[in-house]
């Protein structure tokens, strides 16, 4: 009752009359220079923007639910607040992940008028702009924000952090003076540590905006790095920010109740200034704004099968014997490993053995175990390679601890998130021959797709099979780096858990500062992570069959697809990490299954059931190509494509329109619920016919039910800062 009542004002949004600050005569009538009649709620959203930047904070944070326009918005100010003809400031830069680059510059062209002759340029690839002059040539430049790392270079020593100066080393966008910056999942800069974040505040402009459906995914810190972005004085100061909003929380961020009314106040007197949000839910002059089929969300909780539950248990009680001796040593990294195999255990048992071989990663199939990755490095790279791989090993265990405790409030590490999705690294670290650090899945991405040099254009995708240099690319597997551009190959990174140090050399490294570069291990890894080989030896101890065994997962999945066949009439979604499925045994069943799930291994497993009755299924996710993800969307998209598309999470949460599927299966929960509400909001959008019924499979007694604790507690602190409840 006190976060609806405190946080009126916040939800006291414009109406409908604002709208006329536009100089539109009535709601259907065109916006000039545009292409498309706007809802009523969008027409508010355009003039709340236009009222923004005529204020001193200058922008703002669109925080609108997914599917509500927050692009077409952003292209209106775009047209509606244009600069002066001769003005020194005069581009706008949006900056948006890889997958919305081509929808964006798709949208500018198609709801603009020509009339108005805006020129459009994707800064990507081999078609960058080389300086500032050919920058201003154009009204709006779209990057990714990996791009925007390559243009702010990583500083040498650690003084030069921070420093706001233009420095020559900047790529051409970073010097340039833009009159408005539009950051699109704005989410992505929500950790003040990361180098995203850092640079994105680095940028000069007039205007900044900032397109979020989720302004807050863990903690209050997430508003910070958007804020900072925004230069909102006094917030955008991290002391000040620590001390009005964050502190009192800081021990214990997650329980809502210490977010007492003075700080509830403080926050909502912030936000007051900068941000508008509306849910699909939100109504207006009595009426919803998005009139939606219903989404019925229901959470399932199974039983373990006997054997199961005998796997599970033996499991845990031999990781918990672990935990206690790491809860005392603080290593982080080693606990998100045991977490992850108990949630591996929960969705089939044979997730934790090595059923995926490397080369169906896209990698050579080589010695993936400590052992054969140290010799594999030492024979390729040199004892002093391997040296710096452990020092860099050390630096990211410390700072992952030093985040957790909070033992610095201030403390600030770079290197600590993929420099490719910005996700924080969880037992999927890889390092390069270059000492760069990226999460697996993205580099088998990276090497899987043409390179960058090549990408995608009109005038050189047929030509390039001729290029000499192209072909001798492939060949070697050849690719920049995406931190230095230096050369990597796909036999030249490694596991960084190979380099691992030692719980003594780890205790010593403790007693050096944070980034201590001076740190020498000496026990050469000897002492690495046994957790898989442990565990498989549970599962031979206990006879489990190489052939495959049906979950309380699995079992309950196949049920729900037959019920879904029965009714004839949905088709289903089913989500591990994704997928979704859709069904084209029986030609009358018009509904499909979207199937989403964090732990891609599963795949596997799930494409080995759905064969084996039959079941055709395409598959999306970060190991593909991306000509080969579309191919899958298109495939499903069609009236008698297969009937299932499995999408993990990290693939499926951003640009991507699944209003074909009205049923979702979820088989694992990720560590925070924004980031699957906006999984299964790819499903429950604009556009969609039928009601949209979620499945959320959770197995009780188990480290599921601790997760979904977890996801409640996060979503409920967002609600009571954004003053929502919880449908």
């Amino acid at each position: 009752d006190f976060f609806a009542s405190a946080m009126d004002d916040l939800q006291e949004a414009p109406t409908v009359t604002t709208a006329r600050d536009l100089g539109l005569p009535h709601v259907q009538a065109l916006m000039p220079g545009l292409e498309v009649r706007f809802m009523p709620h969008q027409l508010i959203g355009v003039a709340w923007m236009v009222n923004q930047e005529k204020k001193n904070i200058k922008g703002g944070i669109l925080a609108d639910d997914m599917g509500l326009g927050k692009t077409l918005q952003a292209i209106a100010l775009c047209v509606k607040n244009r600069p002066p003809p001769n003005a020194d400031k005069k581009s706008t830069l949006v900056v948006a992940p890889a997958a919305l680059l081509q929808q964006w510059k798709t949208e500018i062209e198609q709801r603009t008028s020509s009339d108005l002759g805006l020129k459009v340029r994707i800064h990507h690839g081999n078609f960058k702009l080389n300086s500032v002059n050919e920058v201003k040539e154009f009204d709006i430049v779209i990057m990714t924000y990996h791009t925007l790392l390559q243009d702010f270079p990583k500083a040498k020593k650690k003084e030069d952090q921070g420093d706001m100066a233009q420095d020559e080393a900047w790529g051409p966008l970073a010097k340039t003076k833009w009159y408005r910056i539009v950051l699109d999942e704005a989410q992505i800069i929500r950790n003040r540590a990361t180098r995203a974040s850092k640079c994105a505040a680095r940028l000069d402009a007039t205007y900044r905006w900032a397109l979020t459906g989720t302004p807050v995914t863990n903690t209050l810190a997430d508003l910070y790095g958007i804020v900072r972005f925004l230069r909102l004085r006094p917030f955008n100061d991290w002391k000040e920010f620590n001390h009005r909003i964050v502190r009192y929380l800081l021990r214990n961020p997650l329980r809502t109740e210490m977010l007492t009314p003075g700080i509830a106040r403080r926050a909502q007197a912030m936000l007051k200034l900068c941000l508008l949000r509306r849910t699909k839910h939100y109504m207006l002059e009595g009426k919803p704004i998005l009139q939606l089929p219903p989404k019925i969300v229901e959470v399932i909780e199974l039983e373990f099968s006997q054997e199961e539950r005998e796997i599970y248990s033996k499991i845990e009680a031999r990781q918990q014997q672990k935990m206690s001796k790491y809860l005392k040593a603080g290593t982080v990294m080693k606990k998100y490993v045991m977490l992850l195999r108990l949630r591996q255990a929960c969705n089939h048992p044979k997730l934790i053995t090595r059923v995926v071989t490397d080369d169906e990663d896209g990698l050579p199939r080589v010695d993936t175990s400590p052992e054969g990755e140290r010799k594999r490095a030492e024979q390729l790279l040199g004892a002093q390679w391997m040296q710096d791989a452990y020092r860099t090993e050390v630096k990211l265990l410390r700072f992952l601890e030093h985040a957790q405790s909070r033992i610095k409030e201030d403390a600030e590490e770079e290197d600590t998130d993929c420099s490719i999705c910005f996700d924080t690294f969880v037992n999927n670290c890889r390092i390069t021959s270059c000492k760069h650090l990226f999460c697996g899945d993205c580099l088998n991405d990276l090497f899987k797709n043409p390179p960058t040099e090549y990408a995608d254009c009109p005038l050189t995708n047929f030509l390039r099979e001729e290029d000499a240099n192209y072909n001798k690319t492939i060949q070697t597997g050849r690719r920049s780096c995406p931190v230095c551009r230096g050369d990597i190959y796909p036999n030249k990174v490694f596991k960084t858990s190979a380099f691992e140090p030692s719980d003594e050399e780890l205790n010593i490294a403790r007693s050096s500062p944070i980034a201590n570069d001076s740190y020498d291990p000496k026990g050469k890894g000897k002492a690495v992570m046994r957790h898989e080989s442990d565990v498989e030896e549970i599962l031979e101890d206990m006879n489990i069959d190489e052939d495959l065994v049906l979950s309380a997962k699995m079992a309950r999945m196949a049920e729900l697809i037959k019920q879904s066949w029965q009714q004839g009439n949905d088709r289903l979604s089913i989500s591990t990490d994704g997928m979704i499925i859709k069904s084209n045994l029986r030609r009358e069943w018009n509904d499909r299954l979207h199937w989403l799930d964090e732990l891609t291994r599963l795949y596997t497993v799930i494409e080995k059931a759905l064969k084996k009755d039959n079941i055709q299924s395409v598959r999306f996710d970060g190991k593909m190509t991306r000509i080969a993800r579309d191919e899958a969307v298109t495939q499903f998209k069609k009236h008698d494509g297969p009937p299932i598309i499995l999408i993990s999470l990290k693939c499926g949460g951003v640009g991507l329109n699944l209003v074909e599927a009205n049923r979702v299966l979820s088989l694992d929960l990720v560590w925070n619920a924004a980031t699957e509400n906006q999984a299964f909001d790819r499903v429950h959008r604009m556009g969609q016919q039928k009601d949209v019924h979620v499945k959320r499979l959770i197995i009780r007694n188990t480290v599921e039910e601790r997760i979904l604790n977890l996801q409640l507690k996060k979503q409920s602190l967002a609600d009571a800062v954004l003053g929502e409840g919880t449908g």
